[in-house]
């Protein structure tokens, strides 16, 4: 589950360009997906357009899918990046 205590980690997982590669696709939607095994976790970050049953299951699974403006201002607000 992506938490306040554990995006700015997660983030951190993910190369900048990897962000940017999503941000810059046409698609108005963002997934960002948390994995968490015994050793550690990372992040995966999907572009992709609204869907409702992604959404639903992302909410259901403690996932983040959100507009891409929605997801900038986050990273801001919490300072994932450090560009």
């Amino acid at each position: 589950m992506v938490t306040k205590h554990n995006f700015t980690a997660l983030v951190q997982t993910l190369r900048p360009e990897e962000i940017d590669n999503e941000i810059q696709k046409s698609n108005d939607f963002i997934l960002f997906e948390a994995h968490f095994f015994n050793a550690g976790s990372y992040a995966t970050i999907k572009s992709c357009d609204y869907d409702e049953d992604a959404q639903e299951r992302a909410h259901d699974n403690g996932q983040i899918f959100c507009g891409k403006d929605d997801f900038m201002q986050l990273l801001e607000d919490t300072q994932a990046l450090e560009y």
